[in-house]
């Protein structure tokens, strides 16, 4: 994963119970070099670095980072609320 978003960590847990799955290894949520820029007075502005993650079938996944550091944009862009960049 790309940690020029800054200060963002992406803690994890599994989960109590196993989860059986069908697609073993087959993640839920997969993104490779999502990024997203907007159009600046001096040209774009990256508001998100190029990303790559990935969330298993039964992971619990927390976002957390500063003020300012792309949490809402990386939420808006897993739930299509956005479109990226890139990626």
């Amino acid at each position: 994963m790309n940690r020029d978003l800054a200060d963002l960590a992406l803690h994890r847990a599994s989960t109590l119970s196993t989860v059986e799955s069908t697609s073993a290894n087959v993640p839920l949520i997969a993104l490779e070099g999502l990024s997203r820029q907007y159009p600046g007075p001096d040209g774009p502005v990256t508001v998100l670095h190029p990303i790559d993650l990935s969330i298993g079938e039964g992971e619990f996944v927390a976002i957390v980072g500063p003020s300012g550091s792309g949490k809402t944009t990386l939420m808006n862009l897993i739930g299509c609320l956005d479109s990226a960049s890139a990626g």
